[in-house]
């Protein structure tokens, strides 16, 4: 939920004008909190000066100003392309900084693992590390299986071999 209120989505079919508002309104604590965790950068009062404050108070603006005044292109609520691109290219970087802290968070877990275990760092790497990594395969696999495409899977595996 946390991340659906900090990630702008102005999707086709998917776009709800107060959800973007308030995602764009939100992103930028989650920004200051990203780099505050994995940076030690602390924009909350860095120089004196409260960016992130100032930040948060110019997207909330921004949200408004979306939420008030973007009317829906059609009349299925999509928002007008030079608004949403801007908007997209926004939520695509913000979606980033979470994908990077939640890897980085599940790499320190399994490493404490490993360690609690007494399992040294190369048997974890090359078991338990690189099992996740191959989870996204694996299940984009098990899609191509179940539309049957399996013509496409074997063309991928081949492309790897």
């Amino acid at each position: 939920m946390i991340i659906q209120l900090t990630i702008p989505l102005p999707c086709e079919g998917l776009c709800c004008k107060p959800l973007v508002a308030v995602s764009i309104s939100l992103a930028p604590i989650w920004l200051g909190v990203y780099l505050l965790t994995t940076l030690n950068i602390n924009l909350f009062a860095w120089g004196g000066f409260p960016y992130i404050e100032l930040a948060t108070l110019l997207s909330s603006l921004l949200g408004f100003l979306i939420l008030r005044y973007v009317s829906p292109s059609d009349d299925d609520g999509t928002i007008p392309l030079s608004i949403s691109a801007p908007i997209a290219l926004f939520g695509f970087f913000i979606a980033a900084s979470w994908i990077d802290a939640i890897a980085g968070n599940l790499v320190t877990l399994l490493t404490f693992l490993g360690d609690a275990l007494d399992i040294p760092k190369t048997i974890m790497g090359v078991t338990v590390l690189a099992l996740g990594n191959s989870m996204s395969d694996l299940s984009a696999d098990v899609a191509l299986a179940k539309k049957g495409l399996a013509n496409m899977y074997v063309s991928v595996v081949c492309v790897f071999l």
